[in-house]
């Protein structure tokens, strides 16, 4: 399965080519990022991996967030130049872990008003 994610920076936007690659329900979900473009993913380039695992703990669900730089194949000049563009001046790595405290707060968010919501349709 695919999908296109959109990204924004400040005034970058490009979108990007996801492909689902486990998904195993209330488990196990993680996507490659593998194609890149500024309105349609044209460009084929090795991105990232995000992997997001849940499992059962006594208030809820743990969820652990996983991103790997997929970018091992590209010149250094062109990662540092993606990496100043979409990050604001920051190593990739360092501003990826500001957006996984920001997405599993998101996630968390969401899945909070996912319940209140269900709970407000019973009975």
């Amino acid at each position: 399965m695919e999908f296109d994610g959109h990204n924004k920076r400040g005034r970058a936007q490009w979108t990007t080519r996801c492909t689902v690659t486990a998904a195993e329900a209330g488990k196990l979900f993680e996507f490659r990022v593998h194609k890149i473009g500024l309105g349609t993913p044209r460009i084929p380039a090795s991105i990232a991996t995000w992997q997001y695992r849940f499992s059962p703990v006594p208030d809820g669900t743990r969820v652990t967030e996983t991103w790997t730089d997929d970018r091992r194949g590209w010149p250094d000049f062109a990662a540092d130049m993606f990496d100043k563009i979409a990050t604001g001046g920051k190593t990739f790595a360092d501003f990826q872990r500001g957006n996984i405290r920001k997405t599993l707060l998101n996630l968390k968010n969401a899945v909070e008003q996912e319940v209140s919501g269900i709970e407000g349709n019973v009975g």
